[in-house]
């Protein structure tokens, strides 16, 4: 830095340089908030697919204990009262 000449180009270059690395850094923070969004998104698809796995299944146990209950009483020879409706008919 003895020569002023030298101290002023190696400021400007500095300065250049500061500039240019500070718009990166939004670009690089905007490219982590996609891809931590991203992955967020995943994972709420993927909880979403199991719960709606797991309503189904819910589902379709309660309509076989159903299934179980009507075909007890049509051997017991006792009808369902007439205000439930089908299955078939809800369906």
């Amino acid at each position: 830095y003895n020569h002023p000449e030298l101290r002023q180009r190696i400021e400007h270059l500095r300065g250049t340089r500061a500039r240019k690395t500070t718009p990166d850094a939004p670009v690089d923070s905007d490219n982590t908030l996609v891809i931590t969004l991203t992955r967020q998104i995943a994972e709420l698809k993927k909880q979403h697919h199991q719960q709606l796995q797991a309503l189904r299944d819910a589902l379709r146990r309660a309509h076989g204990e159903n299934l179980d209950l009507r075909r007890e009483l049509a051997r017991r020879g006792l009808q369902p009262s007439s205000n439930v409706a089908s299955i078939a008919t809800t369906s």
